[in-house]
């Protein structure tokens, strides 16, 4: 598949390498990169600061959706480590204490 198809304005000769310039979303636009750049203006007609924006977005989107694709396994692995937790804390003496002095916090429902 064409990197234009995935809706990306550089060629697929170029397109790996821009995007791995700024993938991380850590690192800068050193002079190492201007080459790159100077040929992704050069074949697309785009600026360099459109070049780096639509890159910028595009890793803001990848870096959301890797967020949110965490935070559903997070959420499934807490919630049975929680019930895991609560079932091991409420036999020790320390966790009936906690348990009956604040119920509401370690409602099993949560």
């Amino acid at each position: 598949m064409s990197a234009t198809t995935r809706g990306c304005p550089f060629p697929d000769s170029i397109n790996g390498t821009l995007l791995s310039l700024y993938a991380s979303g850590m690192m800068g636009w050193g002079e190492k990169y201007e080459p790159f750049l100077t040929k992704a203006r050069d074949s697309t007609g785009l600026t360099v600061e459109q070049i780096k924006g639509w890159i910028r977005r595009r890793n803001r989107k990848r870096r959301y959706k890797a967020a949110q694709d965490t935070e559903e396994v997070v959420k499934r692995h807490c919630h049975s480590t929680w019930h895991q937790f609560l079932k091991e804390y409420g036999k020790t003496e320390e966790g009936k204490l906690a348990i009956a002095e604040n119920p509401a916090r370690f409602n099993k429902e949560a």
